[in-house]
């Protein structure tokens, strides 16, 4: 695969935006690592949309369509989202972290108005975009049922979990340098996405 093709691959489209994102905002607007994260939390935010979209979109084919597994789907993505978002608060609220609650709070209300509202529209895009060319297109749809989905997005969720845990961590015994961690997130992301698209469309979605 030349590098021309690479670079219309949306997978690599995305993760590059996704790599571009954080480092501009960090050299270029002052993100610190609270704002890193908010932003890939905004990320995920995405990403559960795109998931949605997916599910809906697979139900009406495996027809009739349970009525309790859409709804299940959106509270287990709520909770674990709202999970995800308490855990980090928690985190950053700690002595070590030397973080207070209103600065935590100040930075979240900055993030909100001035990059949030531009972000999320964007990456939904980006993530339907994606499912557009790599699954709507594809006959992963009919390979799989929603019930496979949703208890494979639940083991994301934990996974997921676990990764964020990982990142706070780090800086929590570290204290690494912000800049360290606008490469370092990134990275394990990318590590988690590689290892998630094979995993997913092999175990769950094919039923192997």
């Amino acid at each position: 695969m030349n590098v021309v093709n690479l670079l219309k691959n949306p997978n690599v489209q995305q993760n590059a935006l996704e790599l571009l994102f954080p480092i501009i905002g960090f050299v270029f607007f002052d993100w610190s690592f609270l704002v890193i994260i908010l932003f890939y939390l905004t990320d995920q935010l995405g990403v559960e949309i795109a998931y949605l979209m997916r599910l809906k979109f697979v139900e009406k084919i495996f027809l009739p369509i349970k009525k309790w597994l859409f709804p299940i789907a959106i509270v287990s993505s709520v909770t674990f989202f709202v999970v995800e978002f308490l855990w980090i608060e928690r985190l950053f609220l700690t002595e070590k972290f030397d973080c207070s609650t209103n600065y935590f709070w100040l930075e979240m209300q900055q993030f909100l108005k001035q990059e949030f509202l531009f972000f999320l529209p964007v990456l939904v895009y980006m993530n339907y975009f994606k499912d557009k060319m790599t699954f709507y297109k594809s006959k992963l749809p009919y390979e799989n049922s929603p019930e496979r989905m949703l208890a494979f997005q639940i083991t994301i969720y934990l996974a997921r979990l676990t990764c964020v845990g990982l990142v706070v961590l780090l800086w929590y015994i570290f204290k690494w340098s912000d800049l360290a961690f606008v490469f370092i997130i990134p990275v394990l992301k990318l590590i988690f996405d590689a290892w998630l698209m094979p995993w997913g469309k092999i175990n769950l979605f094919k039923g192997i």
